[in-house]
């Protein structure tokens, strides 16, 4: 699988020390969420495999590998598709549109996390809203539509 760059987190770290430990810590947990991946996968326990799949994506994202994040997580959705688990399906299309914003994408981002939210409405699952109502307002943050990012953000609040 080879290791994970460190683009994003390292360009905000003062030292070579901090880099170094950075890239350290992304490889001990590359390693063990791939063999968590591998171990499910064996098992046959696809929504474990799932949920291992969100988490190395996670972690290639917080360590600038965007695009490594970016094919994990199409294929959680895919997989999430298949086992027919919609509110693990909304999450993982939620984490892509992060990855929009950060590509400079808003459009994408926009859309990405408006069908997290519609699936959330759809199966009843609040947990998540909040954070997928979030994520939407800073989309219309970074379009300049600031009125409808500070409604996004008080909806947010209620819940």
């Amino acid at each position: 699988m080879g290791t994970l760059p460190l683009g994003r987190d390292a360009s905000r770290l003062g030292s070579p020390t901090e880099s170094a430990a950075l890239f350290d810590m992304c490889s001990a947990a590359q390693k063990l969420w791939t063999e968590t991946l591998e171990q499910a996968g064996r098992l046959g326990h696809r929504k474990r495999e799932v949920g291992a799949l969100n988490n190395l994506a996670a972690l290639a994202y917080d360590c600038g590998d965007l695009d490594r994040a970016e094919e994990l997580w199409e294929r959680g959705v895919a997989d999430s598709e298949e086992l027919g688990n919609r509110t693990l399906r909304a999450r993982l299309v939620s984490n892509l549109g992060l990855i929009e914003n950060d590509r400079r994408r808003p459009d994408r981002a926009e859309s990405r996390f408006r069908e997290a939210l519609a699936i959330y409405r759809e199966t009843g699952y609040k947990k998540s809203m909040p954070i997928a109502l979030f994520n939407l307002g800073e989309t219309m943050s970074i379009q300049g539509r600031y009125a409808e990012a500070e409604a996004l953000y008080q909806r947010a609040l209620k819940i």
